[in-house]
C-alpha cells in the first residue's frame, strides 16, 4: 500500500525539553553529592542551554517522518497530479516497448519523479493494473452512467454502454490489452463498480417490459460481458487486425434484436 502520512508534524519545542532537563539535573547538583558530581552537573546544564539559544534563533523545525510529493492517498492535488502523471506515462511506455519491456525508472523518468515517489503510489509494477481498473471503474460510475441518463431506450442505452467499454479498452492499447486480456486476471471473476452500472440499466429495461428474457439482470450482465470480453480478447490475438468497435456494437445489437 502506498504510504501515507498523517498531519504535519509540530515543530519540536526545544524550550520545553531543556525546561525538564535543567530542573532534573537541577535538583541533582542541589542533592548532597560529591563536589565533582556538581560540577559534572553545572557543565550539562550550560550545554543544554547553549542548545536552546542556538535552536531557538534558528528558523523551526519539524519532525517529518515522510515527505515526498505528499503521498496521501486520495487527498491532495499534487498527489493525485503526481499519480495522473505516472499512469500516464506508464500507459505510453507500455503501449510502445510493452509491459514487460518498460521498466520503473523509464516510467519515472518520464514521469519527472523520483523511484522512490512510483513505489509509494504502486508498490510494483503490476499494481499500475490495479489503479487501470479502479479509474475505470470511477470512470463508469461518474460519467458513463450520468451520461447514458440522457439515452433514449433499454436498448440504445446497452449499445452506448458497450461503445464506451470499447473506446476504453481501445485507449488502454493492444499491447496492453494482452496482458489485461488472460485468463488469470482477477478482476474478470469480481462484480466491479463498471458491472453495477450495466445491471440498472438491465434491469430498468427487465422491469419496462423492454427487454423479453428469461434471464435475471445479474445472468444478462455475465451473457453480456462474456460476449464482449470474446471480442476483446480475439481482437488481441488477431493483433487487433479487424475494427473492435464494429464487431461489438453488431455482435451486442444481434442479442438485443432477440430480446426485442
Amino acid at each position: 500500500m502506498p504510504r501515507l502520512r498523517g498531519k504535519e508534524a509540530e515543530p519540536i519545542k526545544y524550550h520545553k525539553i531543556a525546561e525538564s532537563a535543567v530542573f532534573v539535573l537541577s535538583a541533582a547538583y542541589l542533592c548532597p553529592v560529591r563536589p565533582i558530581d556538581k560540577f559534572f552537573c553545572f557543565d550539562i546544564i550550560t550545554v543544554i542551554l547553549i542548545i536552546v539559544i542556538i535552536f531557538n534563533s534558528a528558523s523551526p523545525v519539524s519532525l517529518e517522518v515522510f515527505e515526498m510529493d505528499k503521498v496521501v492517498t486520495g487527498k491532495g492535488d499534487k498527489a493525485q497530479r503526481t499519480r495522473e502523471r505516472l499512469l500516464n506515462s506508464s500507459l505510453k511506455l507500455m503501449k510502445e516497448k510493452g509491459f514487460q519491456n518498460t521498466t520503473v525508472r523509464e516510467i519515472c523518468n518520464d514521469a519527472r519523479v523520483s523511484i522512490g515517489t512510483f513505489y509509494s503510489y504502486f508498490p510494483t509494477k503490476d499494481d499500475l493494473f490495479i489503479s487501470i481498473y479502479m479509474d475505470g471503474d470511477k470512470y463508469f460510475s461518474e460519467s458513463v452512467a450520468l451520461s447514458l441518463n440522457d439515452e433514449g431506450t433499454t436498448a440504445e442505452k446497452i449499445v452506448s454502454y458497450f461503445r464506451y467499454y470499447t473506446h476504453l479498452n481501445l485507449n488502454t492499447g493492444l499491447e496492453l490489452m494482452k496482458i489485461l486480456f488472460q485468463s488469470d486476471n482477477p478482476f474478470f471473476s469480481k462484480h466491479r463498480p463498471m458491472q453495477k452500472v450495466f445491471e440498472d440499466i438491465v434491469s430498468t429495461g427487465l422491469a419496462r417490459g423492454e427487454l423479453k428474457t428469461n434471464l435475471t439482470a445479474p445472468e444478462l450482465v455475465d451473457f453480456f460481458f462474456v460476449l464482449v470480453r470474446g471480442c476483446c480478447y480475439n481482437w488481441c490475438i488477431t493483433n487487433g487486425s479487424y475494427d473492435l468497435e464494429k464487431q461489438i456494437t453488431d455482435y451486442v445489437r444481434i442479442v438485443l434484436k432477440s430480446m426485442a
